[in-house]
């Protein structure tokens, strides 16, 4: 009996492997209707042309509630700040090829003790208990842009920020 359950037993796993190995109707994909273009595109002729919004529609109400909604926009308002910020690194670019000057000034009183040689010694001859240090300095410096490098990042911002003004106002347009 012991060896008639162990046939069993064999015998549904072989049938089961060979289920399992069985191969079916081979898949084929199905075919889908897709567009040739993401978006539709609008072909510009002389009859459409481009208007602002606020010449396009007259009623007033309308255009305050586009405005407000420009205003309240994230994406433009991160735009506005980027451009703010590109403008403010073409002016330092461009400020790159002038000189720069530092002045330093500085004063300093030092007290004395009594007890020590200079202390004793400078308020026999100066009368006084301190000493008075005074110093200035001024150093002027001009990088020369032998290899361009300078005038090649002023013009990378200025690049730069042109890009991104016409970037927002394609976006404003847009909106």
């Amino acid at each position: 009996m012991a060896l008639s359950i162990n046939n069993i037993i064999y015998g549904i796993g072989v049938a089961t492997l060979l289920s399992s190995c069985s191969v079916n109707k081979k898949y084929s994909r199905p075919e889908l209707e897709t567009p040739q273009s993401y978006r539709n595109t609008v072909e510009v002729t002389g009859d459409t042309i481009s208007l602002p919004y606020k010449t396009f529609f007259k009623d007033t109400y309308l255009t305050a509630l586009i405005d407000k909604a420009l205003d309240k926009n994230k994406d433009i308002s991160i735009a506005m700040m980027s451009l703010r910020q590109l403008d403010l690194s073409y002016k330092q670019a461009k400020l790159g090829l002038l000189p720069t000057a530092d002045l330093s000034i500085s004063a300093a009183r030092n007290y004395l003790s009594k007890s020590s040689l200079n202390g004793s010694l400078s308020e026999q001859f100066t009368g006084n208990q301190h000493m008075d240090d005074y110093s200035a300095s001024l150093n002027i410096s001009w990088e020369a842009d032998i290899w361009g490098k300078l005038r090649c990042k002023k013009n990378l911002q200025e690049q730069a920020s042109s890009c991104n003004v016409k970037i927002y106002q394609h976006c404003e347009h847009v909106l």
